[in-house]
């Protein structure tokens, strides 16, 4: 037990083989969740502004998206990205990037309600001040979100 070298395997663990080869372990963890989180904070924002600002059809059909990719466990949205897409798009997809879409977009989809309810509970008075003040809808949807002290 005394020849075992606990700074190779600890390096091992956090960085994988990375000068030789791919990166893995934690780096490869953190990297993933760093790209992924990014990914989903983007699509919850345009996923939340779209669902809180859209009616009728278009409406309905973000819904659906939404719901769809909530209703789905992690691990099958994976296994679809993995095996379904090269098939459907004729591509080859890499693993980590079907792993980061799938986390991406369940991610996004989670964030999308949230952004939503969060817009949703902003009051018809700040609504009816900005357009008061003569606002565009872009204009006044910025100024009703980002209210300042």
């Amino acid at each position: 037990m005394n020849d075992f070298d606990w700074l190779l395997t600890l390096r091992y663990l956090m960085l994988g083989a990375f000068p030789d080869g791919l990166l893995g372990g934690v780096a490869l963890t953190v990297c993933l969740t760093l790209v992924s989180a990014t990914l989903a904070a983007l699509l919850g924002l345009a996923g939340g502004i779209g669902l809180a600002m859209t009616r009728g059809v278009v409406h309905l059909l973000l819904t659906a998206i939404v719901a769809f990719f909530r209703a789905i466990p992690v691990l099958m949205l994976i296994f679809w990205t993995c095996f379904l897409m090269p098939i459907l798009l004729h591509v080859d997809v890499p693993g980590l990037t079907a792993v980061v879409c799938a986390l991406a977009a369940i991610g996004g989809a989670y964030l999308s309600h949230s952004v939503q309810a969060g817009i949703a509970s902003i009051g018809e008075g700040q609504r009816q001040a900005a357009l008061s003040l003569g606002s565009r809808a872009g204009r006044r949807c910025a100024r009703s979100f980002c209210r300042r002290p």
